[in-house]
């Protein structure tokens, strides 16, 4: 006999197995090397849970179901917070919408975990932005040599067309 509530498998990198939880008991958990048997492990507790609930007369809790989203949703915002984000938006050249989308899309991938081979490439960019900062800190060049340009010695870093 199997349940209708749901499982959520995660690999345990510290454990080298499978960490199996049910979201609607969260005091259940089971392990093991194999993503079936983790499963089956927490499956097992469900159902033992659940008869103890009833013999007991209490309710279980229901199970999640699968539902389907439609990519929308409603949200209320303080006024100064919306002309807030209605500025920036403007000033990306997005619509409100699409600019909040992608607040949200960066802030949902920044708290995902970075890959080893990302953190690589990260790397090589960081490294090759540091060798372009390098390059152009490096360049001089005289006010006779380029009359066109005013060169801002204060801060060295701001040239700008006459």
């Amino acid at each position: 006999m199997h349940s209708t509530y749901s499982i959520t498998l995660l690999w345990d990198e510290h454990r080298h197995g499978y960490s199996a939880y049910c979201p609607e008991l969260p005091e259940l958990s089971a392990f093991s090397s194999s993503p079936a048997t983790a499963a089956a492990g927490i499956e097992t507790q469900i159902l033992a849970r659940l008869d103890e609930m009833h013999g007991r007369g209490d309710t279980p809790p229901a199970p999640r179901h699968c539902v389907s989203f439609s990519g929308q949703f409603r949200l209320r915002l303080p006024k100064s917070l919306h002309a807030a984000l209605s500025r920036e938006a403007e000033d990306e050249g997005l619509s409100l919408n699409g600019y909040i989308q992608y607040l949200l899309a960066a802030r949902y991938t920044s708290t995902k975990t970075v890959q080893p081979s990302t953190l690589h490439r990260i790397d090589d960019i960081q490294e090759t932005v540091r060798l372009i900062q390098d390059r152009v800190d490096s360049l001089t060049f005289t006010q006779e040599e380029y009359p066109s340009f005013l060169w801002n010695n204060e801060s060295a870093s701001t040239i700008s067309l006459q």
